[in-house]
C-alpha cells in the first residue's frame, strides 16, 4: 500500500522547490562555465542562448521527480 505523509499541495510544493533548486543550480554552472571561457580568450562574445535554457530544465526535471517519489513510501506488511 503507497501512502503519503503530506497533504498534496504541500507534496507537489516540495517538488516544484527541488525542481526550481535543481535549474538555478545547473543554469548557474552553465553561466559560469561560459563566463569563464569568455574571460580565458576561448570565446569572442559572452551569450546565453535558448538552448541554455532548455539544457538547465533537465536539472529541474531530475530534482522534481527525485522529490516526487521521494515522498511515497511503501508500506510492508
Amino acid at each position: 500500500m503507497i501512502k503519503i505523509e503530506q497533504s498534496p499541495y504541500k507534496h507537489y510544493l516540495n517538488s516544484l522547490g527541488a525542481g526550481l533548486i535543481g535549474f538555478l543550480i545547473l543554469f548557474l554552472l552553465i553561466i559560469l562555465i561560459k563566463l569563464f571561457d569568455f574571460l580565458s580568450g576561448q570565446n569572442d562574445s559572452f551569450q546565453i542562448d535558448l538552448k541554455d535554457f532548455l539544457l538547465s530544465l533537465i536539472g529541474f526535471g531530475f530534482l522534481f521527480l527525485v522529490k516526487h517519489f521521494e515522498q511515497f513510501t511503501i508500506k510492508k506488511f
